[in-house]
């Protein structure tokens, strides 16, 4: 009887220790997972810090090239605007065309280089969505600036308009660039709506107010018995 005793002894000695045994190895193997996962949250968040601080690197590059580009888009526009007059005021002082013209394309070339575009793309593609709709607009534009450029025959109100319409997209992104189009833009200190931007295309000026309802036509502008009052 002592014999059996013994033996049912040892079977749940050898019953708890087993137990015993499976309890601290999954103790170990679930402060392993905690472990593994804190590092891998750990790493998430150190790349995320490392993305976010890369984007803000990448949108104050592109800020600085927006100056760049405004400057030269500006004096763009001020020799196209003048060979634009001079092709329907025969009284204006007249400027040597061909000269303007190799100025306009030097500066358009230097302005569209495939480098440069690319890379101001590759550069917005890793921004939010909310910045990178932004600046793609006026990459686009400086292609299509560049296609309208290389023409046998450039036609300079087809550059003009190409011009003022990636002018327009600078501004939004860095209204800072309103001084270079200063004498060109006719308001200054803010960026245009769409809906601005859409009545100065068409040929509008702002009127005495803010509002889209004060802008008027540009000839009514130029001539005071047109106004509105």
């Amino acid at each position: 009887m002592t014999f059996a005793i013994n033996i049912a002894k040892e079977g749940s000695r050898t019953d708890w220790l087993g137990f015993t045994g499976s309890v601290i190895g999954a103790l170990v193997a679930l402060i392993a997972a905690v472990i593994a996962w804190t590092a891998i949250q750990n790493q998430i968040s150190a790349d995320e810090r490392r993305a976010k601080a890369d984007r803000v690197e990448v949108d104050n590059l592109l800020q600085g090239e927006m100056e760049r580009i405004a400057e030269a888009l500006a004096a763009i526009w001020r020799v196209l605007e003048v060979i634009d007059r001079q092709e329907n005021d025969d009284e204006l002082g007249k400027l040597d065309k061909q000269q303007a013209l190799l100025g306009i394309t030097y500066g358009i070339e230097q302005l569209t280089r495939s480098s440069s575009v690319n890379t101001g793309l590759l550069m917005a593609s890793v921004l939010g969505w909310e910045r990178r709709r932004l600046y793609e607009p006026i990459y686009k534009g400086l292609e299509q600036l560049r296609d309208l450029a290389a023409a046998t025959q450039p036609d300079i109100w087809e550059l003009l308009t190409a011009v003022k319409s990636v002018s327009l997209d600078v501004r939004l992104v860095r209204p800072e660039t309103s001084d270079y189009f200063t004498g060109l833009f006719e308001r200054a200190g803010k960026a245009w709506s769409l809906g601005e931007a859409v009545l100065y295309q068409a040929g509008m000026e702002p009127g005495s107010g803010d509002r889209a309802a004060s802008w008027v036509p540009r000839k009514q502008l130029d001539d005071p018995g047109l106004r509105t009052t």
